[in-house]
C-alpha cells in the first residue's frame, strides 16, 4: 500500500495551519499537500515541515483571487501575464518545499459547456505545454486535476477522460494527472477500472467516499477494490486524504486499519 499523505486543507482543521503539521506528524503522517502556501509563507510552509519530518508531495501555482472564483488562468483568454507569474511564482514554491509535483489549476468558463471546452482547448493546451517546459527546465513536474463541474462550476478540467486526452496531446514527460476518485465518481466513472486503463499517466492520488465527501468506507465507492487495484501497479507516489472528516480528524483516521 503507499503511503497516506494528510491534505492540511481538509484534516486537522479545527486547529490553525500552523498547529496542523504537528498533528500530522504525531498521527504517523510523513507526507503533507496543500493547494495555496502563499497565504501562510512558502519559507515557513518550508520550514513547519522539516520541523516536524514531513515531505510534501504537491502545491498549487497560485490560482487568482478567491473571493472572485478564480481558480488558475490556464484556460483563460487575456490573461497571458497572470498565467506565467503564476507558474513561475509555483515553481519557486515547489522548489523551495520540495513538493514532488506543482499542479496547475485550469481556470473556470463560463458558459461552463462542452462547446466552450473545445472553444478553449488550443490555447489550454498551448499553455500547458509551456508551463511543463518551464517546470521541467526548472526540475519539476505538474500535475493536472479533474474537478467535477458539482463541485466546482465551470472548472475547465472537469474529466479524468478530459485530462488522460490533454496529456496525450501535450505528450510532457514530467506531466501528469491527478486522479480524485470522489470527483471521477463524480463523472459517472468506476475509479477502479479508470485506474487499471491509465495508472502510468497518473503522478497522485487524492481519495474521498461519494457522496459525502467523508472517510472511505461512508459511502459508495469500493476503496478495497481500489487499493488493491493501486498496490497491483508500479504507483510510486503518495495518497492523499482530501476529504471532509465526518467529525474529530485523528478518530476518523481509524479507517486506514481496514486497507493497510
Amino acid at each position: 500500500m503507499p503511503e497516506f499523505c494528510a491534505h492540511l486543507g481538509y484534516l486537522f482543521t479545527d486547529v490553525p495551519l500552523a498547529a496542523r503539521f504537528d498533528r500530522a506528524a504525531k498521527a504517523g503522517f510523513d507526507w503533507v499537500e496543500h493547494p495555496a502556501p502563499y497565504g501562510f509563507g512558502v519559507d515557513a510552509f518550508a520550514t513547519a515541515c522539516r520541523t516536524h519530518g514531513l515531505s510534501v508531495a504537491q502545491v498549487a501555482a497560485p490560482s487568482g483571487d478567491a473571493a472572485l472564483g478564480e481558480k488558475g488562468f490556464t484556460c483563460l483568454e487575456g490573461r497571458d501575464n497572470d498565467f506565467a507569474d503564476s507558474v513561475q511564482t509555483g515553481i519557486s514554491a515547489a522548489r523551495t518545499t520540495g513538493a514532488r509535483f506543482l499542479h496547475i489549476m485550469p481556470g473556470v468558463i463560463d458558459p461552463d459547456t462542452d462547446d466552450e471546452r473545445a472553444r478553449l482547448r488550443d490555447l489550454y493546451s498551448e499553455r500547458l505545454a509551456s508551463a511543463a517546459d518551464d517546470c521541467a527546465a526548472a526540475g519539476v513536474n505538474i500535475l493536472i486535476e479533474p474537478i467535477d463541474n458539482a463541485t466546482v462550476a465551470g472548472f475547465y478540467m472537469n474529466d479524468p477522460r478530459f485530462a488522460r486526452d490533454v496529456l496525450h496531446q501535450i505528450s510532457r514527460p514530467n506531466a501528469f494527472m491527478l486522479l480524485d476518485t470522489f470527483h471521477a465518481y463524480n463523472r459517472g466513472l468506476d475509479p477502479v477500472a479508470f485506474w487499471q486503463e491509465t495508472h502510468e499517466m497518473i503522478g497522485h492520488i487524492q481519495i474521498a467516499d461519494a457522496p459525502g465527501r467523508h472517510e472511505p468506507g461512508t459511502g459508495e465507492i469500493d476503496y478495497a477494490a481500489f487499493f488493491d487495484a493501486v498496490d497491483g501497479s508500479a504507483y510510486v507516489g503518495v495518497i492523499g486524504l482530501e476529504y471532509k472528516p465526518a467529525g474529530d480528524t485523528l478518530a476518523g483516521l481509524d479507517w486506514r486499519l481496514r486497507y493497510a
